[in-house]
C-alpha cells in the first residue's frame, strides 16, 4: 500500500514536536530556569534548595534546664514537648534532641541557611556555652528536618545561667 503524499514530513513534524516537549518537561523550562529546588516557594524569603524561612526570634533567653521550641519560639521545662534545644549542666552544655545535630560555624554578616547547611562537623551536644563569645553563629539541624541559625546575644555564666539568643528558623518545602 503506498503512503499518502508528504506523511513522512508529518511523521518527522511529530517527531520532533515531541523531543521538545520532552526536553523542556525534563528542564522545566515553562515554570522557570533552574532546578525545581533554586524556584521560589512559600511565602517567606527563599534561600538555596528550597529553604524557606518559617520563624526567627530576638533577645531570646533560654535558662538552665530549660527547653526551647523552635517551631513555635516558646522555652519550657526540660522536657517540653516539640522541644528542639536543652540546656543544661549549670547552663554550660546546650543539646539538641535526636536525631538532630549542632555546628558552630564560622562567623557572618546574615543568617542564612547555605551557612549551616555548608557546617562540616555536627554533634548532639556543645559543652562550653559560657565560652561561646557574643556574636557566635550555631547551627541547628532539628529531629523533624528543619534547619535553624542562632547567633549568641550573650552566654550563659556561672551566676546567671542564661544564654540569651536571636534566630532564624528554615524548612525546605
Amino acid at each position: 500500500m503506498a503512503r499518502p503524499p508528504g506523511s513522512t514530513v508529518v511523521a518527522v513534524a511529530l517527531v520532533v514536536v515531541a523531543t521538545v516537549l520532552a526536553v523542556l518537561v525534563v528542564v522545566n523550562l515553562p515554570t522557570g530556569a533552574g532546578s525545581p529546588e533554586a524556584r521560589p516557594t512559600g511565602t517567606g524569603p527563599v534561600a538555596p534548595t528550597g529553604w524557606v524561612q518559617v520563624r526567627g526570634g530576638e533577645r531570646l533567653t533560654l535558662a538552665d534546664g530549660q527547653s526551647f521550641d523552635l517551631a513555635r519560639g516558646v522555652a519550657g521545662g526540660e522536657l517540653a514537648p516539640g522541644a528542639d534545644l536543652l540546656l543544661t549542666q549549670r547552663a554550660d552544655r546546650l543539646g539538641v534532641r535526636e536525631p538532630g545535630g549542632l555546628a558552630v560555624v564560622s562567623p557572618g554578616a546574615d543568617h542564612e541557611v547555605r551557612r549551616c547547611l555548608g557546617a562540616g562537623s555536627w554533634d548532639g551536644t556543645i559543652d562550653g556555652v559560657h565560652e561561646l563569645a557574643a556574636g557566635t553563629d550555631v547551627c541547628v539541624r532539628t529531629a523533624d528536618g528543619r534547619c535553624a541559625m542562632l547567633t549568641v546575644e550573650s552566654p550563659p555564666d556561672v551566676v546567671t545561667r542564661v544564654l540569651t539568643f536571636r534566630y532564624t528558623l528554615w524548612e525546605r518545602r
